[in-house]
């Protein structure tokens, strides 16, 4: 992904605030402060992986249902 995207363009997309019992709370609480919702800055290559990676999840599993029968040589 780093070959198609540049990775000093970014994206300003809205975060929610992780809750308080999660394992990265004292590094996510200065970033959050008070606010609930922030808008906050990622590159264009993670925010193109997160937006996609679900239809790569349902193209794999459009596959599955399909059965092909493919010849394999066996030698004795």
């Amino acid at each position: 992904m780093t070959i198609i995207y540049n990775l000093i363009d970014t994206v300003i997309r809205a975060h929610k605030r992780p809750s308080r019992i999660s394992t990265y709370t004292s590094i996510t609480r200065s970033v959050f402060g008070n606010f609930l919702i922030k808008k906050l800055s990622i590159s264009v290559d993670i925010n193109a992986y997160n937006h996609h990676m679900r239809e790569v999840d349902i193209e794999n599993q459009y596959q599955t249902d399909f059965i092909t029968f493919q010849h394999q040589n066996q030698y004795y």
